[in-house]
């Protein structure tokens, strides 16, 4: 709103005819125009100011109305170049447009200034967890752009950033849907809403919001960065370094998407050695403490995933360390993970309920931790993780479906475990996991040709996944086949290795094949994996 020690004089002397008092409120009217309007009209809004200024100078009016448009000048100047640095999204550039801002705000207090420097604050104190004073300026701001009623998206978006800061996810979620709702579509909104989403684990909500603002504000950075987020944290890892891809194009120094991709790559199998360089490369400068933080996080999970469990559970101290000893529920499921690993089954449920807790609305909170149970062969852990998920919800979900079916199984319960096998390919006859289960279960009863006909399309669906050969190489053992029994085992040995799999799962290709090799009486064949599998096993 106007600021009243930069209004025009009101000498009656210079009001002739009125036409001074007529041109003050039509440069009053411009101002409430300026604060709203979109950024392909702020030109006009200027070139606008600047003429009505010459009419009030013609009028008499002469220096108030001088210094005003020297005034609106500067603003625009400021929001024009600030929204240009801030389309780079980087933590240099936000602290560049904090100074810019700055200054000119010791000028003059307008409100698209302050909306703007409201969010400027509030992405280094919450993003980028920047101390000092940015937090107590990040809610000054935010307040006063409130109280002006400042019609901004930067506002919005601020407000919505402050909010999931402070863990109300669901109140910022509700607030930001409003705005939309009453017709606001800036990308900033949409980006907020789905951060928003997102904090509550509502990741399939988060992803359609996420994409709908990658679309609407391509120039920047850090809206095709949060979408391959919710893209990573569904595992949807190939899709997440397309996206984190897209942000490095933007700006090739932002650093937090430069080590999402080198994460997305790790977990979709991409050597850990490259990936952990990557990162070093990423932290080249001076990162902020977020940015910090994240490195650790992903080094962590790398660490994890190759089988150095120690490593990981440092990285992940550091991480919290770095954040101010703040977690969420993406180190929670990493911690539990880690002591699964370790056989520490209580620390391991105590950390995912951990998880849960934080992210109620997030079914990989409990997915994650059934599929790892199975996987160290422990149904009725498994089971209790399935449970937990449907204590307070409907059972809708395919994948929920085809966990229980390998929970059932373990448990030695086949025709439970068929039943939910069928369960999940009614929903999705695709769905990849329940048909292997029920291939296993055929394998079980040793109906060889059905049960290779569905382990084949397995195969096909996942070209690159050891798993079904892996069982079919177990059933061959079943069939005192050990030729093609360590066939298999071997070529589920090479796609493991191929696509980088954790060492858990080489692990017991390998001894499948020892076995197998052992049967066949290839005795070096079978030292050789026996070997292997000692090494891999030093791993800690």
């Amino acid at each position: 709103m106007a600021n009243p020690e930069s209004t025009p004089s009101q000498d009656p002397k210079a009001m002739k005819n009125g036409k001074g008092e007529r041109s003050a409120a039509l440069m009053a009217e411009l101002e409430k125009l300026a604060e709203v309007a979109p950024e392909h009209k702020r030109s006009f809004v200027k070139e606008t100011a600047a003429f009505l200024a010459f009419l009030a100078v013609l009028g008499g009016v002469y220096v108030g109305y001088k210094t005003w448009a020297k005034q609106a000048g500067q603003v625009f100047d400021t929001l024009r170049e600030v929204r240009d640095i801030q389309r780079q999204d980087s933590y240099d550039k936000l602290k560049e447009s904090k100074a810019k801002l700055e200054e000119t705000m010791a000028v003059k207090q307008e409100g698209r200034l302050v909306s703007l420097l409201a969010e400027t604050d509030v992405l280094l104190a919450c993003v980028h967890l920047e101390g000092g004073d940015t937090r107590a300026d990040a809610e000054k701001w935010t307040a006063k752009a409130a109280a002006d009623d400042v019609l901004r998206e930067e506002r919005y978006s601020a407000e919505g950033y402050l909010k999931i800061c402070d863990g109300k996810a669901a109140e910022a979620e509700e607030y930001l849907a409003r705005i939309l709702n009453k017709g606001a579509s800036q990308p900033r909104i949409y980006h907020a809403l789905g951060l928003a989403m997102m904090a509550q684990g509502k990741l399939v909500e988060a992803d359609a919001v996420l994409k709908q603002a990658a679309e609407k504000g391509p120039g920047n950075p850090r809206f095709p960065y949060s979408y391959g987020e919710v893209l990573l944290r569904q595992g949807q890892y190939w899709e997440a370094v397309q996206q984190y891809t897209r942000a490095v194009n933007i700006n090739g120094s932002h650093v937090m998407a430069r080590v999402g991709k080198a994460l997305a790559e790790g977990m979709a199998g991409i050597s850990a050695e490259k990936v952990l360089k990557d990162i070093e490369k990423a932290l080249e400068g001076a990162p902020s403490q977020g940015e910090k933080a994240f490195a650790q996080y992903a080094r962590a999970e790398i660490a994890v995933r190759s089988g150095f469990l120690d490593a990981g559970l440092q990285f992940l101290a550091d991480s919290e360390k770095q954040a101010g000893g703040k977690s969420d529920a993406r180190h929670a499921l990493l911690r539990g993970k880690i002591a699964a690993l370790k056989g520490d089954e209580a620390a391991a449920n105590k950390a995912f309920d951990d998880a849960a807790k934080r992210e109620p609305g997030n079914s990989l909170s409990y997915f994650m931790p059934a599929a790892l149970f199975i996987d160290l062969g422990k149904g009725d852990a498994a089971l209790a993780r399935l449970q937990a998920y449907t204590k307070n919800r409907n059972a809708e979900n395919p994948a929920y479906f085809a966990l229980l079916g390998d929970a059932h199984a373990l448990r030695g319960k086949a025709d439970d475990a068929a039943k939910a096998y069928q369960q999940a390919l009614e929903k999705d006859e695709g769905n990849v996991r329940a048909t292997m289960g029920t291939g296993r279960l055929l394998l079980e009863k040793k109906k060889w040709e059905e049960a290779g006909a569905l382990l084949e399309k397995v195969s096909t669906a996942w070209p690159n996944n050891g798993d079904p050969w892996f069982y079919m190489g177990g059933a061959y053992i079943e069939q005192k086949d050990p030729g093609y029994a360590a066939q298999m085992s071997d070529k589920a040995v090479e796609l493991y290795k191929k696509s980088n799999a954790e060492p858990r799962y080489l692990i017991r290709a390998l001894k499948l094949s020892a076995k197998a090799h052992e049967m066949a009486k290839n005795k070096k064949d079978a030292e050789e994996r026996v070997k292997a599998i000692q090494e891999l096993e030093k791993i800690k």
